[in-house]
């Protein structure tokens, strides 16, 4: 029977998937559906359960919900839908969507598609999420001012236009959100623009300072240019010529420095009452350790031998006293020149950290121990095969603890080496170098402070601003609660449809329908039974997929599951915080140890990685993950 005949068996007069006005398919569906069969009987929701719809047709008018998660939508019929309040198509295959027809829409819900851009979002539009959409680099709020939350998680850089500055905007590091309204591309003084990712911060950076001296340089070549103003006169105004600060455009400038310690800043310089800009943007440091370490003391030998040099010149009296005095205070201060001891002593406590870290050992011992307890299974196998070389099982044993060992011992060659690269030498032989630390590990780049584009105002500006600003956010308040108490005649409670369940679950006792899922579920560790218990659908989906396995094999092997929607390769931020797409499995990477977090950052950054990741290297991640987890589900 095809999906077309199944659907419409299931909601004509016989069938059992029409309550009231809800209509809830419970059996997967594929292809092309057309629901015309649901016109003219007064449906109001419609659900559809997991499966591969590609497009939905013929959908009643009068509809108000249309949940379809977990299909393969690659489009959404919205000019069909004039009267939707409520759209939940999470994890489809959609790219684009026009939602400018949905006049009546409050709650949008289309995280993990494919969306590239988003813009005219309906009026009444309350709450949105567009959460793991890995390519959405825009999204246009400016047309749904009564947009009260927003999320768009997992998307690494994004542009964010909102007219409501009431919107609570839930983003990662390193979206640009602009407040406020007007032109899109237009920096306002009323925004903040901020940069956590340290490479926009440094451009941004260095294209203001680039724009504030050009502009400088250019108002100092009109003035020299004026022919009609004598040229002492000129040259008088060109020296006592006051820049405009990049941020206020007052008078007073813009101080820009970077420091002895490779910090730089930018703050208005202004003397009365200056403006909010501040700029603090710490620099990394790409040398090797070793290679700090040897750069520091050979500089400070230097300095060494210039000081007993000095003193036999002084001797010889190849130099006066007085010139003695002055190069020695000079050398002795850069000696003992405290910001030069502390870098020098952070590098070295580094170095040593990372050469003998007690917890990076222990983990090594612990996957050692790991990898000979397997062989020794292995060793154990072949001899009880040989003896009854009939059990064909023992093979397929043999070959999963191989596996297994094949992915502890990748573990270990990352702990104990996490850079591994081929170089050429001088005699031009490729030759393995093994690192036995992170370059990136030291010090990174960090944006510390980034404001930008905010006047400070006087305190009569101020007051007039702010009553201002409350009887307008007074008059909107009173918009915003009529425009919504427009859909009070719409109740958003619906049930979720629950299929049936192979168990019946009270508090933290489980009680089993199925003889298969209950032979894996007392074979689990402790803590992943109790994880389990915690996440009903983390639950579900584990024990599917263990259960089947069991089915098939008549062998059970504890290993932790991962859920679908787990990214992989991770999005990384500019923290170097991993985001698996699913916040389970984000809570148990942030408990591994460092140690661990980095051979899986590791993995994805390559050394450093100049194309995406194969499908053999994200399994390998896949398993390194899965093996670290259920290690942790063990304790």
């Amino acid at each position: 029977m095809s999906s077309q005949d199944l659907f419409n068996k299931m909601v004509s007069d016989g069938g059992k998937a029409i309550v009231g006005g809800r209509c809830y398919v419970n059996k997967p569906l594929s292809g092309d559906i057309d629901t015309s069969e649901l016109k003219g009987r007064g449906i109001t929701e419609l659900w559809f359960t997991k499966g591969g719809i590609t497009s939905l047709n013929g959908l009643p008018d009068g509809l108000k919900r249309l949940v379809v998660r977990e299909n393969q939508l690659n489009s959404l019929p919205t000019n069909e839908l004039p009267n939707l309040v409520i759209l939940d198509a999470e994890s489809n295959n959609i790219h684009d969507t026009n939602m400018e027809t949905l006049l009546n829409l409050t709650h949008l819900n289309l995280a993990k598609n494919q969306l590239r851009q988003i813009g005219d979002l309906p009026p009444k539009l309350i709450e949105a999420n567009f959460d793991y959409n890995p390519d959405l680099n825009s999204i246009d709020l400016e047309g749904a001012k009564l947009c009260k939350k927003m999320s768009c998680r997992g998307s690494k850089a994004i542009t964010i236009h909102c007219a409501n500055n009431e919107c609570n905007i839930i983003t990662d590091d390193g979206a640009r959100i602009r407040r406020g309204g007007g032109p899109k591309k237009t920096v306002k003084a009323s925004d903040i623009i901020a940069y956590p990712d340290p490479e926009e911060a440094f451009d941004k950076y260095y294209q203001l300072k680039a724009d504030y001296e050009d502009s400088i340089k250019k108002a100092i070549r009109k003035i020299k240019g004026a022919e009609k103003m004598p040229k002492q006169e000129r040259v008088k105004k060109a020296r006592q010529y006051v820049p405009k600060c990049v941020s206020c455009d007052r008078n007073g400038g813009t101080h820009f420095d970077r420091s002895m310690d490779k910090v730089l800043t930018a703050r208005c310089a202004v003397k009365s009452n200056p403006c909010e800009l501040h700029i603090e943007i710490k620099l990394g440091d790409d040398m090797e350790p070793s290679e700090t370490i040897d750069y520091f003391e050979q500089y400070i030998a230097k300095i060494k031998d210039n000081i007993i040099r000095l003193k036999l010149d002084t001797l010889f009296n190849y130099v006066t006293e007085h010139e003695s005095v002055d190069k020695f205070t000079k050398l002795s201060g850069n000696l003992n020149n405290p910001a030069l001891t502390k870098q020098l002593s952070e590098y070295k406590h580094f170095f040593e950290n990372q050469m003998n870290n007690p917890e990076t050992n222990q983990t090594i011992r612990t996957v050692t121990e790991r990898i000979y307890e397997r062989l020794a299974d292995v060793h154990r196998i072949l001899d009880e095969y040989r003896q009854n070389s009939e059990n064909k099982r023992l093979m397929k044993d043999i070959g999963r603890i191989l596996a297994e060992i094949d992915i502890e011992t990748k573990m270990l060659r990352r702990l104990k080496y996490p850079i591994m690269e081929m170089i050429e030498d001088r005699e031009g032989h490729q030759v393995l170098k093994q690192k036995p630390y992170y370059l990136q590990s030291y010090v990174e780049p960090e944006v510390v402070h980034f404001r930008y584009g905010s006047k400070r105002k006087d305190k009569t500006t101020m007051i007039q601003d702010k009553s201002t600003k409350d009887e307008s956010t007074k008059d909107k308040s009173i918009e915003e609660d009529k425009s919504v108490t427009e859909e009070d005649d719409y109740v958003q409670v619906s049930p979720e449809f629950k299929p049936a369940l192979p168990y019946e679950q009270t508090g933290t006792t489980v009680v089993w329908n199925d003889d298969g899922y209950k032979a894996v579920w007392t074979r689990l560790p402790q803590k992943y039974q109790t994880l389990l218990l915690q996440h009903s659908g983390l639950m579900r989906e584990t024990m599917d997929v263990l259960a089947e396995k069991y089915t098939s094999t008549k062998s059970f092997v504890p290993e932790f599951v991962l859920p679908r929607d787990t990214l992989i390769p991770p999005n990384i931020s500019g923290t170097a915080d991993l985001d698996f797409g699913n916040i389970i499995i984000n809570d148990l990477v942030s408990g591994l140890a460092e140690v661990q977090r980095n051979i899986l950052a590791n993995e994805v950054r390559g050394n450093p990685r100049t194309s995406p990741m194969t499908e053999p290297e994200k399994k390998t991640l896949e398993n390194i993950l899965k093996q670290m987890l259920m290690d942790v589900m063990r304790k």
